[in-house]
């Protein structure tokens, strides 16, 4: 009775020991895997009308110890300004204390663009659309189809000015002039910040290749004008001297921001990009550039999208999408 005893005893033991060992190994192996070194990846995809969710996946790749660097996969069209300039932003904290390199996809253009030029890198095909550097504002009238419909509204406001954009009635010169001096203002921004991140990568590529800008830019009329509107919205020289870039280069970025939009192979040329790749390319840059091991993995940091949140996502969607029918956002060029 005893001998058996003193048998289960040991039987157990033994059990439960080698539980324990499987556990530490599987414990390893997740530590590993799940939890040890690793990129961070961030999706940027679709237009850019909400920045939250992205934001603090962004601001949980940057908290995290195991996150030693973080990619971003841009494949966006653009979108509304304050969303894209709140990625932006938020970039530029990851980049204070990690690598950030940007990986871009089928399309990459103005807002796109907008979020791209805050990494350290950008990695671009060659066939990528990006560029559209530049902002949108439009507005529809529904007054002549109220009209025709004997439906006459009635607007009651506080300020001359509060109802400008409204599709109720047809807008006034006035408000067109005013509405203007808002888009260049953005523009103004946008090209600022492409001038802040991008000087030493265009002044390289403009000395590499004198003659690129003629060569892919100067292809329109508008090029060859004096007061052609991207040329005469702000003052080149006080951007230079608040940058402490040479006012040429400031000259050389307006001409770009028409709104036109570039291959990957053409922003490489201009400066508007580092180099020609995929996501695997800016996996191994980034891994680089934080002396990680070559085989270090990517781990997604996009926010999942479960049933309840599509169903949220595409309530809210059509609600903005009915509000921006009546009066559109100005945007960073999502056409």
């Amino acid at each position: 009775m005893r001998r058996n005893f003193a048998i289960g005893c040991l039987a157990t033991f033994v059990f439960i020991c080698a539980v324990l060992i499987c556990l530490f190994v599987l414990g390893a192996l997740v530590s590993r895997t799940e939890f040890g070194e690793c990129i961070a990846l961030v999706r940027i995809e679709g237009p850019i009308y909400e920045s939250r969710e992205i934001v603090d996946a962004i601001r949980r790749a940057r908290k995290s110890d195991r996150a030693r660097a973080l990619v971003v996969r841009v494949d966006s069209p653009g979108g509304a300004v304050g969303a894209s300039e709140e990625i932006y932003r938020e970039l530029l904290r990851t980049r204070s204390e990690k690598p950030v390199v940007v990986s871009m996809g089928n399309v990459a253009a103005s807002g796109g663009y907008y979020v791209a030029v805050a990494g350290d890198e950008i990695i671009a095909n060659a066939g990528t659309i990006t560029g559209s550097i530049g902002v949108i504002a439009t507005d529809v009238e529904l007054d002549e189809l109220l009209r025709s419909l004997k439906i006459r509204p009635n607007i009651i406001k506080s300020g001359e000015h509060k109802d400008t954009g409204s599709p109720l009635r047809p807008m006034s010169d006035e408000e067109r002039r005013l509405l203007q001096k808002i888009v260049f203002d953005l523009h103004r921004q946008f090209v600022r910040e492409v001038v802040r991140q991008r000087h030493k990568a265009i002044e390289k590529a403009e000395s590499l290749r004198p003659n690129v800008f003629n060569e892919i830019i100067a292809t329109s009329e508008t090029k060859s004008r004096e007061g052609s509107i991207e040329l005469s919205a702000f003052n080149s020289d006080e951007m230079a001297r608040e940058l402490s870039v040479p006012v040429e280069t400031v000259n050389y970025v307006k001409g770009l921001a028409d709104g036109r939009v570039f291959t990957g192979e053409q922003a490489l040329a201009l400066g508007l990009v580092d180099r020609l790749g995929n996501v695997e390319d800016a996996r191994l840059r980034a891994a680089s550039m934080a002396s990680l091991p070559v085989g270090t993995s990517l781990r997604d940091y996009t926010p999942q999208k479960g049933i309840a949140n599509l169903v949220e996502r595409l309530a809210g969607q059509a609600h903005s999408i009915l509000m921006m029918s009546l009066n559109r956002p100005i945007e960073f060029g999502a056409h």
